[in-house]
């Protein structure tokens, strides 16, 4: 059974995964990094860990020199919190990446899990540690754009 603390800090804690997704697909290492606390730990997005403050500059410049657009969307988020100031959070993701390979438009699809640590400290929560997992990835050819005149979205 939920209490009105739990349902409060489940609030503060998809915030923070908002927050996330917003930063890097605004690639706003600023609004990144806001997700976590200091000297957080991230790993799987790379051959070795890297602490938040390394992370956000490195992922922003490598997606903008990637991608000419990313969204990330969030689902099935599990919070169990550990009865203190803790929480173990698991979070689907499903982020398209959309670039040109050679003169093909392309969107790589990645789906997976976000396995995150949260704690509050000075009362707020944000992540501690990130695992990220893959569980499947797809590439798309682009053959054909929808009808319509629509505003790009912007980025950093």
């Amino acid at each position: 059974m939920s209490t009105d603390n739990d349902l409060e800090a489940s609030a503060a804690i998809e915030h923070a995964l908002l927050l996330y997704t917003r930063g890097i697909d605004r690639l706003d290492p600023a609004l990144l990094a806001a997700a976590f606390h200091s000297e957080a730990v991230l790993e799987g997005y790379g051959p070795k860990e890297r602490r938040v403050e390394a992370f956000a500059p490195f992922a922003v410049k490598s997606l903008r020199q990637a991608y000419r657009a990313t969204q990330h969307r969030l689902s099935n988020t599990f919070v169990q919190f550990d009865g203190g100031d803790a929480a173990d959070v698991e979070t689907y993701v499903v982020a398209d990446h959309f670039h040109t390979v050679g003169d093909t438009e392309v969107i790589d699809t990645f789906a997976g899990r976000y396995i995150d640590r949260f704690e509050r400290r000075d009362g707020g929560w944000a992540i501690v540690k990130r695992s990220l997992r893959c569980d499947w990835t797809r590439r798309d050819n682009v053959s054909a754009h929808m009808p319509g005149e629509f505003i790009d979205s912007p980025r950093g």
